[in-house]
């Protein structure tokens, strides 16, 4: 080992290697499950660009159709081809605005048997995916068709408390939307979070949403996050800070998985006449991938290469990945 490192200090020395730039990024996929509620202002896009914002990788997919329930996509066959169509870091599942606001003994007899399904194909198709359950909002004056919940504060209560008995239940995370979106009407009463019809979100509502993903997804702070949206700047600053303040203050309340260890990418590149090497110092990875300026991926722990003529910089992206996740440095070098 002292070996290794005095000739990398020579080899160091006797090169001319300029550091540039280095950034780190996570390479997460996100499938979305769900209806208007979801889709609404394009919400997981706006996660999506929260998350690039961040140095987060997101791929973001949707599976999505207005006024569906879980029963639907329990039997919808494009649901399950698009949870079989790659090896998901997360999968979202949204259930109908009233599903969880009824009796526990229909959720028991209906919604927990689809959502059962939905569930055991996620986990079928790949053992690290995570399942998150989309924890929803009460419309603006609940709903008068139930005695239960025909006001806000009541159907809200009984949204957020089953939400959290199926997310302990499956062990899954929860997006505690629904909760963010009450700690946020309580606090900003005069801010509206509603479409029209005062149950859809309007883009402010769908803001909260995607922030409260953001937040959950990545255990980052979203507050000031330069994400291109057209809201109030005060509006969208007082939610940045609400969602940030409930949700990192509780997240072992929303994660019933364990936690994971971390990934820590790492390298060195020595380049003496136009002949490089580079050296892993990657930490708790299983496999480590390369690209260089681009090239097809080099499945070695510690390649050598030749820089060709005239190449004044090189761009190397490694990628460390553990059993379920993935991390990439990517490094700009001038030569």
């Amino acid at each position: 080992m002292k070996l290794r490192i005095l000739l990398v200090l020579i080899l160091l020395i006797n090169s001319k290697i300029i550091m540039a730039q280095q950034s780190v990024q996570q390479n997460i996929s996100v499938l979305f499950i769900g209806n208007s509620y979801t889709f609404m202002n394009n919400m997981p896009f706006i996660f999506q660009e929260m998350a690039k914002a961040e140095g987060v990788n997101a791929y973001v997919d949707t599976v999505v159709e207005g006024g569906k329930n879980l029963l639907y996509h329990s039997t919808n066959p494009e649901t399950y081809e698009k949870i079989r169509s790659r090896n998901w870091t997360y999968v979202v599942i949204q259930g109908h605005s009233n599903e969880f606001a009824t009796p526990k003994t229909e959720i028991e007899q209906k919604s927990e048997v689809y959502l059962s399904r939905i569930i055991d194909s996620i986990r079928t198709n790949n053992t690290c995916t995570k399942v998150i359950l989309y924890m929803t909002w009460a419309y603006k004056n609940g709903n008068k068709n139930w005695e239960p919940i025909n006001s806000y504060e009541k159907m809200q209560k009984m949204v957020i408390d089953n939400y959290i008995w199926m997310a302990k239940d499956f062990n899954t995370i929860l997006s505690p939307v629904g909760k963010v979106w009450q700690s946020f009407r309580q606090k900003y009463p005069d801010e509206n979070l509603y479409f029209e019809d005062e149950r859809h979100p309007n883009l402010n509502g769908s803001y909260l949403s995607a922030t409260t993903f953001f937040t959950t997804i990545t255990r980052k702070s979203p507050i000031g996050i330069p994400v291109k949206i057209n809201i109030d700047p005060v509006i969208k600053q007082h939610i940045e800070t609400q969602v940030f303040n409930l949700v990192s203050s509780k997240f072992p309340e929303w994660r019933n998985y364990p936690e994971e260890y971390p990934i820590e990418p790492g390298f060195d590149v020595v380049v003496v006449n136009k002949k490089g090497r580079i050296y892993n110092n990657s930490k708790d990875g299983i496999e480590v991938r390369y690209k260089i300026n681009g090239s097809e991926s080099i499945d070695e722990q510690e390649p050598e290469f030749t820089v060709p003529n005239r190449t004044n910089e090189l761009i190397i992206e490694q990628t460390v990945g553990g059993v379920c996740r993935s991390v990439s440095l990517t490094r700009k070098i001038e030569l």
